[in-house]
């Protein structure tokens, strides 16, 4: 009876993380650090994740890693150092661009009092180049295997009767956090990319371009084109 009692008082104890005050998955120490990473950037005044995460790290996690390489755990010590950095990065822009990307998405919302025509709409696969010239009209895109090579792809249309506005923003919404850095333009809480640009009031014309590159994300897309806040085009696309 006593070895049995034994045995799975040790079998306890193996399942049973040591308390050594650390998460016990990469999700907590994620998320924990999501959270210290929010709270920096919305009160940085100036976008750098770098010099923050530096800070916090020396007080908040250097005693952390240097106990467990202390123990000769290295692996979990640079685990622990990857969830910490990768969470902190993430909050610190959702932190940063909080204010930013409300202020955008209620402008999109906003109802527009006059209208505005828009034709000749196309969407598809484009040249590289600095001409924006649509070479095969389509919403099935390709995402490249090969580091370096680019797929171009935009959009051209016309307008007309532009008397809304002369901020034109336009937002992708991907099908999932990405697996790189998007840039400031990136809005982690929406997993959207939001950009603005100037048009002329009355009539013209206009065209965007952008490319897929290696490990971007597979998936529906959604385009969004909005002129003065009122949305002029909807669209899916899908990438594969």
């Amino acid at each position: 009876m006593k070895r049995h009692l034994l045995i799975i008082l040790c079998f306890i104890m193996l399942l049973t993380p040591l308390a050594s005050g650390h998460p016990a998955s990469y999700k907590e120490t994620h998320d924990e650090w999501y959270s210290e990473g929010y709270e920096h950037g919305k009160q940085s005044e100036k976008y750098d994740p770098v010099t923050s995460f530096g800070a916090v790290k020396e007080q908040k996690l250097d005693p952390a890693l240097d106990e467990l390489k202390a123990v000769a755990k290295q692996d979990e010590a640079s685990d622990l150092e990857k969830a910490a950095e990768d969470g902190f990065y993430s909050g610190y822009r959702a932190g940063y661009y909080r204010e930013k990307e409300a202020e955008l998405l209620e402008m999109l919302e906003k109802e527009a009092e006059k209208d505005i025509k828009v034709s000749n709409f196309i969407f598809g696969s484009m040249k590289e180049g600095p001409e924006d010239v649509i070479i095969d009209e389509t919403t099935e895109l390709k995402v490249p295997a090969v580091e370096g090579k680019k797929n171009y792809f935009g959009y051209t249309f016309n307008y007309a009767e532009n008397n809304v506005g002369d901020k034109l923003v336009v937002v992708i919404n991907l099908p999932g956090p990405p697996k790189k850095d998007l840039g400031p333009g990136f809005y982690p809480k929406t997993n959207s990319i939001i950009s603005e640009h100037k048009v002329s009031y009355g009539s013209g014309t206009f065209a965007n371009k952008w490319y897929f590159s290696k490990d971007d994300l597979t998936g529906k897309y959604r385009l969004n084109v909005y002129i003065g806040g009122k949305l002029v085009k909807r669209l899916w696309f899908n990438a594969s």
